[in-house]
């Protein structure tokens, strides 16, 4: 199975208001070139009952603000920290938008 390559090391914490940091296992990693990536990470709560509640996020890293260094794949534990962006497309002539993660620092959990 290809790896996708990323990377974001440092821990560095952003001062605008602006920033959002989760954790979550990869589910699906799309190559478009050496300039981007995107991922689809799932989150897992529990309600105080117990019960799970899964969460998929939309992850995109740029080259410019978060070089593509780090290799992982579907499966594996990481950690994202960025900023929240929004995207918009169009299906049957309506207008959607969506809520985006874009990656700033990315690491795998061990």
């Amino acid at each position: 199975m290809a790896k996708a390559k990323s990377s974001a090391q440092s821990s560095e914490v952003r001062d605008d208001n602006n920033s959002v940091a989760i954790e979550g296992i990869v589910k699906k990693v799309n190559y478009e070139g050496d300039k981007m990536m995107s991922y689809n990470i799932e989150i897992e709560n529990k309600t105080p009952n117990g019960k799970a509640i899964h969460t998929w996020v939309d992850v995109k890293q740029f080259n410019a603000s978060c070089p593509i260094e780090v290799t992982f794949e579907k499966g594996d534990h990481v950690a994202v920290g960025g900023r929240l962006n929004t995207e918009s497309y169009e299906k049957n002539g309506k207008k959607y938008y969506s809520l985006i993660i874009v990656a700033e620092q990315i690491k795998e959990v061990k």
